[in-house]
């Protein structure tokens, strides 16, 4: 400092070691200010991008994450790992920055972003340093906790599994931190339920803990908790209880009131009474009364409260009667010693009303809560907290029966009570807030509602009421789903999932709704087999609990159907369907709107199935509804005529597809006016049916007119622009109109860099349709540039295996052909060849394209006759089987085998392969040059062969198509009519 100054390199590395001896020594703070000194002043020394400012990020990173601070962590650690992939840095570098943002990420919850760095890291270590190094063990056990996080219990275990093995091969003697994974281990092992397998793991880990750690260490309290859970599940409830009382008595010494007392007391607490052992309850209440009446106990105050204590355990166990009946005898003896009007009726009259609102008697339910009010309301002042628990439940039943003015008057009551009477975090406060909530969210006003789950949520987190704050996060996502918030959705949905789960409450009837909602966001987030799962689990519990024939069931089976058409399995999907819409029909009508969006999503699915007139069948069915419920002109009407639209143009019924599209663009012009996107999006669908019959000028005025009303509405360079240019420079091309063409697709990569950038895929499939023009203008200097350029975008956006990359390299392999550079050519032809096996079946069509192409190569090549035979049979052997015997692609690969035949002198084979290659060209076109060229073939053959009538014949009807289809100096011509001439002078004529 005193010789160079505190903004010097030297001062500032010599900073920086000062706050990595300060992490070393655990004191983050003052370490991260040093090395955030010296990260300022490398900045301004070296710019943003130098291995030395990766060094000092990296340290924060890693500081940052030492202080839990993992958000603060994320841009230091992500820039460090930017500059050391850029600059090519030590691979061992880049996974240790790798192996530290994929632990901060883990910590704030972000599983997929954790994964994809955690997997990065442990590739490296294992490439680098060998799948026996402790690094890579380190990666794989950070790697193994995200995929626990994530759900994907499989994964986890693996890698937790071979995490510990490695530590144990190289005889760690970290026993902590070996027990720790085991207890991962017994959690996942726990959570895929093979508990007899967890039992053993969790035994070995608690006598690590035992061995090692403070007795009251809070490790042996969860381990203990785990243990009792687990016994729980095999049914050993009294070696549960031992375990929970080890567990609560180790968690008490670190506070009675902590998160971790409350969670073993609530295991507890399912032990005996949630999970259904209701039945001590109730013997514990009946013996007291039984007790004081056989005592003859003379305060029948007492026998009264006890019966009410039955009452409640009966109608927490669901006995509706039984609860009657106690309450009842239990307002009997208050009436009969205070009279009718007293405290203790009103308080009876209240619960009496509760067994009718859990019966859905609402009407008897509120009857009784006002008579109690009138009673109770006599005793208390205007403000106490038993009126504002009658005005919540009241709230609550018309909530239930879409009375939401009077449920919002009631719940504001309640609110304005209990915040004047209770304390600011009582748990009473948030119940009314969350049922508030609910009614303003069914009233439409989401922002209020939002506000107040979230008020809601804070107080029972305070509280630590966890299955109450789980409702609350379920509600706020059903929201966020809704307005199209997907990842605060899933994270809502999924923590609340995680309560569930803790509590043992993930097969309940409530857990059923939370499954729904994972099930709709990984539906919308395209994430299939989740959101299968999911749905299924739903299924499941409401079959279970409610029976298969509920609306709860069809609406499960209907999204079901959803997911499963998303991923095209379309018979599985008309399974589901099938059982909505019946329970649908039976419990509702057949008219009911449900039935209606049934039947478009069953339409859509024979659509694919290619069973049309059953599509329109449903179409129709779906249309009438539709129509009887909205009108004529309508949003849903045009959403069917649109389909209907496709579905005749599928059966070549030009005429009734443009009938049914036109009918929904009038619907969409009236609703929205000529210029809305909804216009636009119905021309693009007019304009491509126009173009797939051939009525090119029609569809190009349509997309204009779309490009029109998207860049008025969207903007100039909006994507669906994009989309529209590259449809009007394909009719360009398709016209030969090869600059107009280039101009639009400029226009479509400017759109796609701007707003996706440079190195998006669909620059890359825009570039791919320029090489075509380029080709078809002989122009392949400039082709090769736009297919190399593609297949280099396509690579690092789609990646190696894309199919995308596969069709770049077929295309760059013609276009070296072309070159001669048969050797580089046959390279990224077999490149694309082998893509296309591994992603597609083992039959398709593009395969078989490029097999044709290698096979073309290998003929331009020369002294390759075998090798092109062989790829040529291979190509034509999928023609086949897919397109039959009279396709041109077979015949072309029939004719070039026959060629080479005929080079080869097997003209006995030759002969009969171009005669049907022959046939099939001129069941297509009589007279093509393809034709032509055939014939020329065979007349060689026949003249070698010395049949010169034959040779004759064929040469002559070979220069006939040619004069008519090519100019009359072109030089096949002028060969052909030599041949001729020669021919003639053979046999005289």
């Amino acid at each position: 400092k005193l010789e160079l100054g505190i903004h010097h390199l030297v001062t500032a590395e010599s900073v920086h070691m000062i706050g990595e001896v300060l992490m070393r020594k655990c004191q983050y703070e003052k370490s991260l200010k040093y090395i955030l000194q010296a990260l300022q002043v490398k900045i301004k020394a070296y710019g943003k991008d130098h291995e030395d400012i990766a060094t000092s990020q990296h340290y924060a990173g890693v500081i940052n994450i030492k202080c839990d601070n993992f958000e603060a962590a994320i841009p230091f650690l992500q820039d460090a790992l930017r500059i050391r992939e850029q600059s090519n840095a030590a691979k061992l570098q880049i996974a240790r920055t790798s192996h530290h943002l994929g632990q901060a990420f883990w910590k704030i919850s972000d599983h997929d972003k954790a994964m994809h760095y955690l997997t990065k890291a442990s590739t490296i270590r294992k490439q680098e340093l060998g799948s026996d190094s402790m690094d890579y063990a380190d990666s794989l056990e950070c790697l193994g906790y995200a995929y626990y996080s994530s759900k994907k219990s499989d994964e986890a275990l693996r890698c937790l599994v071979d995490s510990l093995k490695i530590y144990e091969d190289n005889k760690c003697d970290d026993y902590t931190k070996i027990a720790k994974v085991q207890e991962w281990i017994g959690k996942t092992l726990f959570r895929l339920e093979k508990y007899d397998k967890a039992l053993p793991i969790f035994s070995h880990c608690l006598t690590a803990y035992q061995d090692n750690l403070r007795k009251d260490h809070e490790s042996l309290g969860n381990i203990f908790l785990y243990m009792g859970k687990i016994e729980v599940k095999l049914r050993n409830y009294a070696g549960a209880m031992g375990h929970f009382k080890q567990s609560l008595g180790i968690r008490k010494e670190g506070g009675s009131q902590s998160v971790a007392v409350v969670e073993v007391l609530m295991q507890v607490g399912d032990l005996f009474l949630l999970q259904g052992d209701h039945i001590k309850a109730l013997d514990c209440f009946n013996e007291s009364v039984r007790i004081m009446k056989r005592q003859k106990v003379r305060d029948a105050e007492c026998i009264a409260s006890a019966l009410c204590n039955v009452g409640r355990a009966n109608l927490e166990a669901g006995l509706y009667d039984e609860a009657m009946t106690s309450f009842q005898e239990a307002r009997s003896i208050y009436s009969t010693k205070y009279g009718g009007e007293c405290v203790g009726v009103g308080e009876t009259l209240v619960l009496i009303a509760r067994v009718f609102e859990a019966m859905s008697t609402f009407g008897d339910a509120v009857s009784y809560y006002m008579d109690a009010f009138n009673i109770l309301k006599k005793h208390m002042e205007e403000d106490d907290t038993s009126l504002a628990s009658i005005m919540h439940h009241l709230g609550m039943i018309y909530f239930k029966e879409k009375k939401f003015t009077e449920a919002e008057e009631h719940c504001h009551t309640a609110l304005k009570i209990r915040r004047k009477r209770l304390s600011t975090n009582h748990v009473d406060i948030a119940d009314t807030l969350a049922i508030l909530a609910d009614v303003k969210n069914e009233m439409g006003k989401t922002i209020n509602a939002i506000s107040l789950y979230k008020e809601a949520c804070e107080i029972f987190i305070y509280q630590k009421k966890e299955m109450n704050l789980a409702h609350c996060l379920e509600s706020m996502a059903c929201i966020k789903l809704e307005i199209g918030e997907l990842d605060d959705a899933l994270s809502l949905y999924s923590k609340a999932w995680k309560i569930r789960g803790a509590h043992g409450a993930d097969d309940t009837i409530e857990a059923a709704a939370n499954l729904f909602g994972l099930g709709v966001v990984h539906h919308k987030k395209l994430r299939h087999e989740e959101a299968l799962s999911f749905l299924k689990r739903c299924l499941n519990l409401h079959m279970v609990n409610t029976g298969k024939d509920t609306l709860d069931v069809a609406k499960t089976c209907e999204e079901l159907g959803h997911v499963l058409l998303s991923m095209e399995r379309y018979e599985d999907a008309l399974k589901v369907y099938d059982t909505a819409l019946c329970t649908y029909q039976d419990l509702l009508s057949e008219s009911h709107l449900r039935c209606a969006s049934i039947n478009l999503h069953v339409g859509e699915i024979f659509s694919h199935l290619r069973k049309y007139d059953v599509a329109l069948q449903h179409f129709e069915a779906s249309l009438k509804i539709y129509k009887r419920e909205f009108g004529e002109t309508c949003k849903e009407v045009a959403d069917v005529f649109l389909s209907i639209g496709k579905i005749h143009d599928l059966q070549v019924d030009m005429e009734k597809a443009m009938k049914y599209m036109s009918g929904a663009l009038k619907i969409q012009i009236t609703l929205y006016g000529k210029d809305d996107v909804n216009v636009a999006d119905t021309l693009l669908k007019i304009a491509r049916v126009l173009e797939d019959w051939g009525d090119t000028d029609e569809a190009m005025d349509c997309f204009h007119d779309t490009l029109r009303i998207y860049q008025l509405k969207l903007g100039q360079d909006n994507l669906s622009a994009a989309l529209v240019l590259k449809q009007i420079g394909s009719i360009h091309y398709e016209r030969e109109e090869h600059i107009a063409a280039l101009e639009a697709y400029k226009k479509a990569i400017f759109i796609y860099k701007q707003k996706l950038g440079k190195q998006s895929s669909e620059v890359g499939h825009v570039l791919q349709d320029m090489g075509a023009i380029y080709d078809s203008m002989r122009e392949y200097n400039s082709s090769l540039k736009c297919y190399s350029e593609a297949l280099d975008i396509l690579k690092k956006s789609l990646g190696n295996d894309s199919l995308a990359v596969a069709s770049a390299l077929n295309n760059l392999g013609i276009n070296l052909a072309r070159r001669k550079e048969y050797g580089k050519a046959i390279e990224f032809c077999t490149d694309a060849l082998h893509i296309r096996k591994a992603q597609l079946s083992e039959n398709h069509l593009d395969i078989a394209d490029v097999l044709f192409n290698i096979g073309n190569i290998l003929d331009d090549w020369g002294d390759k006759d075998e090798r092109a035979v062989r790829f040529y049979s291979e190509a034509l052997t999928i023609y086949r089987s897919n397109l039959g015997d009279d396709n041109e692609d077979v015949a072309n690969c029939v004719r070039n085998i026959g060629v080479l035949y005929m080079k080869r002198d097997k003209i006995n084979e030759a002969i009969p392969l171009l005669l049907d290659a022959l046939r099939i060209f001129r069941l297509k076109a009589s007279d093509s040059l393809d034709v032509a060229g055939i014939l020329f073939h065979l007349g060689r053959i026949y003249g070698k062969q010395a049949n010169y009538d034959k040779s004759l014949g064929c040469f002559k009807e070979c220069l006939r198509i040619r004069i008519e289809q090519l100019d009359h100096d072109n030089p096949d011509i002028i060969i052909t009519r030599r041949i001729v001439d020669n021919v003639q002078r053979k046999i005289g004529r």
